[in-house]
């Protein structure tokens, strides 16, 4: 070791990206071996515990398995099953390694995480850059997320049928949005897919309350290619699985104008819809565009909670302007906002109207859009929404669930 550190000093071409992977493949190679010992060691532990009535030993055979710290050989016992009459290695057993396995769960594992935040070929890429060379395809990554859709997807059925969460609160909120996804395989074509952020409230990540940045208080995420009225029950029976009473418990929903958002409401027992109020700001703004007045008088309407006063103002803005593709937009516009009645005022000024208690610390419902923009990132355009109910905990204060 000495001499080694003793020859890279005297490389000049010697830079901290070429130390560091210099090291790094020391490290992986000394993790390799301690590998292949604690293996042998827990192989020769299986040998001595197990039930010799049982399991007759017929000798050793090796197998190569890729790991993150590089590909290892695993020597292990291979045992008669005298119950169930077919060969079996107790090690694989203990570490579940599928018989077929070529790559660790670890590897997998890691492949996906990476093509969350990127793409499968991403992923692929970032444990290439790990490892050295190419450890996986972006194809087995892909059949890795559709399996643990398969998986995910069967918890949600599961959960949703049990239905006994224990956690309690008196307010639920949930922001949804949809996009379109181009799914590979023939025939397959672009679908519309779903996704809900669905969280308890708010609070102050850093910085002074009010200015401060802020994060979701125990969000969770749904995503997926159902049709509407599936796309909900999962979210019902998301919610359901971890608090109680929730036909009890208040529900804030929003969303843009599409009917299928908008249709969640009737999937609780009590449910606030409210259009969400930055689609409406931006098609003011663009309908307005060339009648700064009106715009100024339609967005303090807005503000201060008064939806008959919004569409009055866009009405008249639509009586005054010439013909032509201008009017026909602010028509449109008037008809739509009066349709969605007193959905397009912030879900505060109602609950307050309604007697009900508003916590200082609740924020514009289009607080969690950055999340579910998040989420529509990663999944338009990937081929596949993924799949299935994350725990609580899992991938730090992140719980998703997707499913085809």
């Amino acid at each position: 070791m000495h001499g080694l550190l003793e020859g890279w000093l005297n490389d000049e071409t010697l830079t901290l990206r070429k130390l560091e992977r210099k090291l790094l493949a020391m490290v992986k190679k000394a993790v390799r071996r301690l590998l292949v010992i604690f293996l042998e060691r827990l192989d020769r532990h299986l040998q001595r515990s197990r039930d010799k009535s049982r399991y007759e030993l017929r000798g050793r055979a090796g197998r190569d398995v890729e790991t993150l710290v590089g590909a290892v050989r695993i020597k292990r016992r291979r045992y008669v099953d005298r119950q169930e009459g077919r060969d079996v290695y107790l090690l694989d057993e203990r570490l579940q390694l599928a018989k077929w396995a070529r790559v660790s769960d670890g590897v997998v594992e890691g492949g996906v995480l990476s093509a969350v935040e990127t793409s499968f070929r991403g992923g692929r890429d970032v444990l290439k850059e790990f490892t050295g060379y190419q450890v996986i395809s972006h194809e087995t990554i892909r059949r890795a997320v559709l399996r643990l859709a398969d998986r995910m997807r069967r918890d949600d059925a599961r959960r949703a049928a049990c239905a006994q969460g224990a956690r309690v609160v008196k307010e639920l909120f949930v922001a949804a949005d949809g996009m379109w996804a181009s799914l590979q395989g023939r025939g397959r074509g672009p679908r519309e897919a779903k996704v809900a952020a669905i969280h308890e409230g708010w609070r102050v990540r850093q910085g002074a309350e009010g200015r401060g940045d802020y994060t979701l208080v125990r969000p969770r995420y749904v995503s997926g290619l159902d049709d509407a009225d599936g796309f909900w029950e999962r979210v019902r029976g998301a919610v359901a699985a971890e608090y109680r009473d929730i036909d009890d418990t208040l529900v804030v929903l929003n969303g843009d104008d599409a009917a299928w958002i908008a249709g969640g409401a009737e999937h609780f027992g009590t449910c606030l819809y409210q259009r969400d109020r930055y689609h409406v700001a931006r098609d003011l703004r663009q309908a307005l565009a060339t009648q700064p007045e009106g715009l100024r008088a339609a967005m303090q309407a807005l503000r201060r909670g008064d939806a008959g006063a919004v569409v009055g103002t866009v009405v008249a803005a639509c009586r005054d302007a010439e013909p032509g593709a201008a009017q026909e937009r602010l028509a449109r516009l008037g008809a739509d906002l009066a349709a969605s009645g007193e959905t397009i005022v912030d879900y505060r000024l109602r609950l307050r109207a309604l007697g009900h208690a508003v916590n200082p610390g609740w924020r514009g419902l289009g607080a969690a859009e950055a999340t579910v923009k998040r989420y529509k990132h990663r999944i338009a355009g990937r081929g596949s929404p993924g799949g299935g109910a994350g725990q609580p905990g899992q991938a730090g204060t992140c719980r998703h669930s997707t499913a085809g």
